[in-house]
């Protein structure tokens, strides 16, 4: 998605994408991404496995959307960068992704919502921390409406 660009992707399977950043989807500086219904399976990068968001991106995803079995050294499914506000919800599901240093399932320099029976569950973090999501710095993590993080690790917490 280019800069101040927007994207919206329904009913989408994106599978075995590779990148620096974001394997399968990459927003720059105050674009917009949301992904409906949506899987990412297998995905690889440097900067969030499946999905990246730079500089006052917004990334949404909804409506069983599903982030699974992806990888990266800093977010294992979603990587967001300064002022990046990443919402989950409506039972959107990260399982399984790995990240080999920060946010097994997410990084973010932001704020990240998990709403709406959203789950991260299965995620790790090999050898930094938060297994299920990571805020740097001074972002904010808001869980609500029934949305769990669930049998996570990390090596530090």
């Amino acid at each position: 998605v280019g800069s101040g660009g927007w994207l919206e992707l329904r009913n989408v399977t994106l599978t075995r994408g590779s990148a620096h950043a974001g394997g399968c989807v990459f927003a720059a500086e105050d674009s917009k991404f949301v992904a409906v219904d949506t899987v990412f399976v297998d995905c690889t990068s440097a900067l969030g496995g499946a999905v990246a968001g730079y500089t006052g991106s917004e990334l949404f995803f909804k409506g069983r959307s599903l982030l699974a079995n992806s990888t990266a050294s800093y977010g294992g499914a979603v990587f967001g960068e300064l002022s990046t506000t990443i919402v989950f919800a409506n039972k959107t599901r990260i399982a399984r992704c790995e990240a080999s240093v920060n946010g097994g399932g997410v990084f973010a320099r932001g704020s990240v919502v998990i709403r709406d029976r959203a789950v991260v569950t299965h995620c790790r973090a090999s050898a930094g921390f938060g297994g299920g999501v990571y805020g740097y710095s001074a972002s904010a993590v808001a869980l609500n409406g029934s949305a769990t993080i669930e049998k996570c690790s990390a090596e530090w917490g």
